[in-house]
């Protein structure tokens, strides 16, 4: 018969390797952009707190599997875990982890900054593409008009309007069901009002 302490010792594994995953996937990506903890410290700290758990939970299930086999302390320790609200607690960390590990992997663009958190440098690099090809094709749309030079301004606007695509689908990712755009799904919920001189 199953019994609650071998479920939260089964959850309690589950997050050990869950956590750990998401720790090095996090420590990985810094390491690979060049992230050390002063420049993106939140991440680090984030990581730190997945290790942490991680080797919670497996303190705990190794506690659970030595009381199920000896008695005395040990026994006591798993009758301190032996309970519904635990072991729920535990199912319920279990699930969190899976979850978090399923929607990194559909969605790239978010990952690629050092696992969900701005990394500086990348988001600089963004801002200047955006300058770039974006505000510089629309000055030179609005110059181009203002001079009657019509066609070399809506060659301009059409160059525009394709970079920016581009752009938006390079930080989105390709190819899921989730990040795949379709009419209307960048509007914004509310209109955006002019600026007043």
């Amino acid at each position: 018969m199953i019994e609650l302490w071998m479920v939260g010792t089964a959850a309690s594994v589950v997050v050990l390797i869950a956590y750990l995953t998401i720790a090095i996937t996090i420590i990985r990506r810094l390491v690979s952009t060049q992230q050390d903890p002063s420049a993106n410290p939140l991440a680090w700290a984030t990581a730190a707190i997945f290790i942490s758990f991680a080797v919670h939970h497996g303190f705990h299930a190794a506690y659970q599997v030595t009381s199920a086999i000896s008695t005395g302390a040990a026994y006591a320790v798993r009758a301190g875990y032996d309970g519904l609200i635990v072991t729920a607690w535990d199912v319920l960390s279990a699930a969190v982890g899976i979850w978090y590990l399923t929607l990194r992997g559909r969605f790239p663009a978010l990952v690629r900054g050092g696992a969900l958190f701005g990394d500086v440098k990348l988001r600089k690099q963004q801002a200047l593409e955006i300058h770039d090809t974006i505000v510089q094709g629309l000055a030179t749309a609005k110059m181009s008009i203002e001079l009657n030079r019509n066609e070399e301004g809506l060659v301009a606007v059409q160059q525009s309007l394709d970079a920016s695509r581009r752009i938006i689908t390079d930080l989105l990712g390709e190819g899921s069901a989730e990040t795949t755009l379709r009419p209307g799904d960048l509007r914004r919920d509310e209109a955006v009002r002019g600026r007043s001189a």
